[in-house]
């Protein structure tokens, strides 16, 4: 059953129904007289309400439905599955919020990452062509660390880097974005400042090995010393 009603007046928009579609006594889809449109509802409160004991939302690439193919899915209750906004099929996931904010994952094929609790899979058993990237100090310390504010958001003061710096010795961490403007993979320098770690604990041994060689060599002078300078007292009395 299709009911419809449109206004005369426009100072008389408000949210009752204008348009209608009803199953018997279920409400179905109410367009109000100011726009706004309700699924479910017969007074939707905003632009697109829908009001259901099982509500889903569906926007897919072919007729493949819930699962693969998925590029908007949102539903819950009991049938869960509370979020997604890119492919919904296993391992290719682009955006999958979960329930109460509890996951908030951002992935590609093969990898996620876990945006509250700040993980990433890493599991050697996604990976291929695993190498050593091998020593980075030198290429870290050209690496500036900088304050900035934001051309568009002056007086707000952040921490980071400047990607055309970073491009100069890590450019596997650059890219440039749609826009044209470079952005840099913050995630991607832990691996050589790990590696910079090493070198420099590395360092740190080999200082303190040299230090305890130096150390034993002054005693061994101090010894000599002390007996040279005794034998010089004996032949002086």
């Amino acid at each position: 059953v299709v009911t419809g009603r449109i206004s005369p007046s426009v100072a008389a928009l408000s949210n009752r129904p204008a348009f209608g579609v009803r199953n018997a006594a279920t409400d179905l889809l109410t367009v109000a007289a100011n726009g706004f449109v309700g699924i479910g509802s017969v007074s939707p409160t905003i632009n697109l309400q829908i009001s259901s004991t099982s509500p889903r939302i569906y926007l897919t690439a072919g007729n493949s439905g819930a699962a693969a193919g998925s590029y908007l899915a949102f539903y819950d209750s009991a049938n869960t599955r509370i979020g997604y906004v890119g492919d919904g099929s296993s391992g290719n996931t682009s955006i999958y919020i979960g329930a109460d904010l509890n996951n908030v994952i951002a992935a590609g094929t093969g990898g996620s990452c876990t945006v509250n609790t700040g993980g990433c899979a890493s599991d050697e058993r996604l990976k291929q062509e695993i190498h050593l990237i091998g020593p980075s100090l030198e290429k870290l310390i050209h690496v500036n660390g900088v304050t900035y504010q934001w051309k568009k958001h002056p007086g707000e003061v952040h921490y980071g880097v400047i990607a055309q710096n970073v491009q100069k010795q890590f450019p596997g961490l650059v890219t440039k974005g749609d826009d044209g403007f470079l952005e840099v993979n913050y995630r991607g320098l832990i691996a050589p400042v790990i590696e910079s770690i090493k070198e420099l604990h590395q360092a740190i041994l080999g200082n303190t090995k040299e230090i305890e060689t130096l150390k034993a060599e002054n005693a061994l002078l101090k010894q000599r010393l002390d007996k040279l300078e005794q034998a010089l007292s004996a032949k002086s009395q």
